[in-house]
C-alpha cells in the first residue's frame, strides 16, 4: 500500500515556510529543502515532506502539533525507542514554538505501508511488535507514559456517552439517528454492567509499552539489503498497559490479530510464561472491543455540529461492529 498523494506541492518560497524555517533551526542549513509536500493539514496540526528537487534524494519528516501531544511523542523518541532492540525511525529533534505548539523531525518513512494480507509483513510485523511488548517493560514507560488499560477505555467509554447524550438534542438529528445513538447508548450500558467481569479477565494481563494505534496507516515497510524493515508512526496515543489494542485490526468486523499469531506467541511467552493459544485469542477480542470504543468516541465528538452525515455514517458502522465484539468477548451483545 502507498501513502495518499501530497495535498499540495511547494516549490517557491521554500525558505520562508514555517517547516524550513523550523528545520533551519534544527539542522543548521546542512540540508536545504528545495520542495516542500503537504501530506497533511488539519486546523491544529500539520504533517510535510521536505526534501531535494530529485526524487530519491534526502527527505525528512516535519510534524506540527500541539505541545500536548507532541511533548508525549518526544518523550518516546528521546526516552523510550533509543534504547529498545526494535528498528525506529531516526529522530532529528524538536523544536518548541510556544507552551502550545512544537516541531518534530524524523526521517521520512517511505511510501510502502504494512498490508495485513501479506503474510512476510505479518511475519515482520509479529516480531517487531512482541519484541517492543517484551523490552517496553525493561524502559522509564510506566514512569513517564500515560495509563492505556481498561480503566482508560472505560473512560472513553463514558465521554463518549455523554457526547452521545449531547448529540441527541442537536435538532438536525432524524428520528432514525436517534434511534441508532439510543441503540448504542444500550450497548454502552450493558458494556458498563459487564466490565467487572471484564477486568476480572485482564488482571492476568501483563503491561508493557503499547502504541496504542497499531494499524496500517502508521507502519512503514522499507526494503534494504539485508530485506525488509518495519518501521511505525505517530506515537501520540502511545501508553502504558494491556498491549491487547496493539494486535487488533482497527477496521472490519474482524476479530483475529493483525500479525502472525504464532511467532507473537513465541515472543511474548518470554514475558508472560503461562501464555498460550487460546488465551492469546481472546486477548485480541478485547483489544477489537477497545478499539471500537475508541472509534465511538471519535466519531462523537462530531454529533452536535452541523453537519452530522459523516459521524453518523460511522456510528452504524461501529454499532454493528461494537456488538459482533460483546458477543466475542462476553458471549452476548447486550
Amino acid at each position: 500500500m502507498s501513502d495518499k498523494k501530497p495535498i499540495a506541492v511547494l516549490i517557491s518560497e521554500i525558505g520562508q515556510h514555517p517547516a524550513s524555517l523550523a528545520w533551519r533551526q534544527i539542522d543548521g542549513g546542512q540540508y536545504i529543502p528545495q520542495v516542500i509536500e503537504v501530506l497533511q493539514q488539519r486546523e491544529k496540526s500539520a504533517i510535510y515532506r521536505l526534501r531535494e528537487r530529485t526524487p530519491g534524494g534526502w527527505a525528512i519528516i516535519a510534524k506540527h502539533c500541539l505541545s500536548e501531544t507532541g511533548q508525549l511523542e518526544r518523550a518516546i523518541y528521546e526516552e523510550i525507542l533509543p534504547f529498545l532492540p526494535v528498528s525506529a525511525l531516526h529522530y532529528y529533534g524538536c523544536l518548541e514554538n510556544s507552551r502550545s505548539d512544537m516541531w518534530i523531525f524524523l526521517e521520512d518513512a517511505g511510501n510502502r505501508r504494512f498490508s495485513a494480507t501479506d503474510e512476510s509483513h505479518r511475519i515482520l510485523a509479529a516480531c517487531w511488535l512482541g519484541t517492543l511488548h517484551r523490552s517496553g517493560q525493561q524502559t522509564r514507560a510506566a514512569d513517564i507514559l500515560p495509563e492505556c488499560g481498561p480503566s482508560y477505555y472505560f473512560g472513553l467509554m463514558r465521554r463518549g456517552r455523554e457526547n452521545i447524550i449531547q448529540g441527541l438534542a442537536n435538532p438536525i438529528m432524524t428520528p432514525e439517528n436517534i434511534g441508532l445513538l439510543r441503540s448504542i447508548l444500550v450497548q454502552m450500558d450493558a458494556l458498563e454492567s459487564n466490565w467487572e467481569q471484564l477486568l476480572n479477565d485482564c488482571q492476568s494481563f501483563p503491561q508493557t509499552l503499547v502504541h496504542g494505534d497499531f494499524r496500517p496507516k502508521n507502519i512503514h515497510i522499507q526494503q534494504n539489503v539485508t530485506g525488509n524493515q518495519l518501521y511505525v508512526i505517530d506515537w501520540e496515543t502511545a501508553g502504558w498497559g494491556i498491549p491487547a489494542v496493539d494486535l487488533a485490526p482497527s477496521r472490519g468486523l474482524s476479530i483475529s490479530a493483525q500479525v502472525d499469531m504464532p511467532i507473537y506467541l513465541s515472543i511474548a511467552r518470554e514475558f508472560w510464561k503461562t501464555l498460550d493459544m487460546p488465551t492469546l485469542q481472546f486477548f485480541v477480542r478485547v483489544g477489537c472491543l477497545f478499539r471500537r470504543l475508541t472509534a465511538i468516541y471519535w466519531a462523537s465528538l462530531g454529533l452536535s455540529y452541523q453537519w452530522i452525515e459523516k459521524p453518523i455514517q460511522s456510528m452504524y458502522i461501529y454499532q454493528n461492529e461494537l456488538a459482533q465484539r460483546m458477543t466475542a468477548v462476553f458471549g452476548r451483545s447486550s
